[in-house]
């Protein structure tokens, strides 16, 4: 009972943490616009004194009227992402409390779900290398790396099988 109870604990915790992102994100989006409108435009590398990056900045958007769209879109995204992690605890709580539906349906659904999770952060780490994020914004990255290997470790705890 122990390691179900984590497993619920873990994907509604993920989902919770994401839904509260997600909301973040549409309530203050001048927070990540000035983040991620500075990445786009690589303004950090174009102001670095050494070479560093200086070979990237053909990549830079230098118009970043889109930032704005583009955040609407990810905590859209982030938004379906946390309520499917959500309703997919929930229905492996109905089914594994109540024996009303198959397991390897809800950690199916579970493991569709953080798919979806993981995919965010991959996302961002590869649209941050286009951007050679590494150079100025690595706590981003690490975030990024660390937010994928949680998804990562989530997945293979869920189909653990005891």
């Amino acid at each position: 009972m122990g390691l179900v109870l984590l497993k619920i604990e873990l994907i509604l915790g993920l989902g919770i943490w994401l839904l509260i992102a997600a909301l973040n994100n549409l309530f203050d989006p001048k927070t990540n616009h000035h983040l991620i409108s500075g990445m786009m435009k690589m303004t950090a590398i174009e102001k670095e004194v050494q070479p560093l990056g200086k070979g990237l900045l053909w990549r830079a958007f230098k118009k970043t009227n889109c930032v704005y769209t583009f955040l609407r879109v990810i905590a859209c995204y982030q938004f379906l992402c946390a309520l499917f992690l959500i309703i997919s605890v929930a229905s492996f709580c109905y089914g594994t409390f109540f024996h009303l539906q198959s397991v390897a349906f809800d950690l199916e659904l579970i493991n569709t779900a953080l798919v979806f999770f993981n995919a965010i952060w991959l996302f961002f780490l590869c649209g941050g290398l286009w951007f050679g994020y590494w150079i100025k914004f690595f706590p981003a990255q690490t975030t990024h790396f660390i937010l994928l290997l949680t998804g990562i470790t989530t997945a293979i705890l869920i189909n653990i099988h005891i």
